[in-house]
């Protein structure tokens, strides 16, 4: 408890800080300081009442240039550092920055008047509703790719041609020494996505995407390939989103065949404080026999999945986290902002096995509350509550029944 006083108190005090934002060092050279500081307590996510509480307090620090001083040249680094506090041995002889990184470093080439954008480097890469690939933000580290990237996009057309060839892991011994020789595998991963707005004006839209992703582990035998469409709509008051994605491909032995289906309707209310109310239903397909000759879980490796299955993060890692069972998630979210700065949501998540294995389907409950302020640009505080009732999967998995409570507190600065 003390920890969070401290972390309010420190928010309040540099809430009256004057307004700031990325500043020009030069012209076409921008800098910007991200600071994100967020307390982290639950019940241990075990489902068990007498254990100690999890708790600490992580750290995530952000420093990008942007150099974009010619047509045809654009350079972007980011140095992030991601720490827990008091995580280091001492407060003056440990000096390593273990959490120190490079999290984006690449250079824009702009062809063809600004048409064709090559993107060589270390970058984040995001799709649609970040359900294959996303940058994770939620977390600390993120989620960034060694990767060449393409983007086309024909003027007055609405349509954008985009792809990617990414190095996952290399076992190449390029250096004598560790970290550069620990890699026990060779994983490529390359992507195609087409997509196209019909139209956006007046607040309505109209999106459609398809894709095709092929994948590469030479430790795990897998050659897989993953196809999907993604398309969202809004219509007054009316949106929604329908969305399927399809892997085949092999493993060792086993051929590869699943399946993911997510689908959003709902209505927002703009004479009514901006209130939005949604269905989602996610289906992700799971296996009745992980021993059998075909693979069918659908495995969301590279998506933002804090953002779809709960904020309690019980299905972050999947398939692992489904024990290769799949998910059924049917949802609904409630949201409105009762004034312009302020921002209160609602979510109730029911969580079910695709594959029961002749057992128990249901993997519990979750109720996540929210409350979002930003009282300057540069400026958000957030609060989240989640409460997880699980169930016998769930049970199973943790090694306890009782309901786990956690609480998010996050101060969050764009300087």
């Amino acid at each position: 408890m003390k920890i969070v006083i401290k972390l309010l108190c420190c928010a309040f005090c540099l809430w009256s800080a004057p307004d700031a934002a990325a500043f020009d060092l030069a012209e076409g050279a921008k800098v910007n300081l991200q600071l994100r500081t967020r307390y982290d307590r639950n019940d241990g996510r075990d489902g068990k009442g007498d254990n100690v509480p999890f708790e600490l307090v992580e750290n995530r620090a952000r420093l990008s240039l942007d150099l974009d001083r010619l047509d045809e040249l654009r350079a972007f680094f980011q140095l992030q550092d991601v720490r827990v506090w008091g995580e280091e041995s001492h407060s003056l002889f440990d000096y390593s920055a273990n959490g120190l990184d490079i999290h984006q470093a690449y250079a824009d080439l702009r062809l063809l008047d600004r048409q064709l954008t090559l993107r060589l480097g270390r970058q984040e890469i995001i799709y649609d509703g970040q359900r294959i690939i996303g940058a994770v933000g939620w977390t600390p580290q993120g989620r960034s790719f060694d990767a060449l990237r393409f983007t086309a996009k024909p003027k007055a057309s609405g349509l954008t041609i985009d792809g990617f060839f990414s190095v996952l892991s290399e076992q190449q011994n390029i250096f004598a020494q560790a970290p550069h020789n620990t890699n026990t595998d060779d994983a490529v991963m390359g992507l195609m996505h087409l997509a196209y707005s019909f139209f956006q004006q007046d607040g309505n839209e109209e999106y459609l995407s398809l894709y095709g992703m092929a994948e590469h582990f030479d430790v795990l035998d897998r050659d897989r390939y993953t196809f999907g469409f993604y398309n969202r709509g809004s219509l007054d008051m009316f949106r929604y989103r329908v969305e399927g994605h399809y892997q085949a491909g092999s493993q060792g032995d086993q051929d590869i065949s699943a399946f993911l289906l997510g689908a959003r309707a709902g209505v927002k209310l703009a004479n009514l404080a901006g209130l939005t109310i949604d269905a989602w239903f996610d289906y992700l397909s799971g296996d009745d026999d992980p021993t059998d000759a075909t693979i069918k879980t659908f495995d969301q490796a590279y998506g933002t999945n804090h953002k779809f299955y709960g904020m309690a993060d019980f299905f972050l890692v999947l398939p692992t986290h489904t024990n290769a069972q799949g998910l059924i998630d049917l949802a609904g979210k409630i949201s409105i902002k009762p004034c312009p700065k302020t921002a209160l949501k609602l979510h109730y998540h029911h969580f079910l096995a695709a594959e029961t294995r002749n057992g128990p389907r249901s993997f519990g409950d979750e109720i996540d509350l929210v409350a979002v302020y930003q009282p300057f640009p540069f400026m958000k505080l957030v609060a989240e509550l989640f409460i997880m009732f699980p169930g016998e999967l769930l049970e199973a998995r943790m090694g306890g029944s009782d309901p786990d409570l956690g609480i998010y507190l996050t101060t969050q600065f764009d300087l």
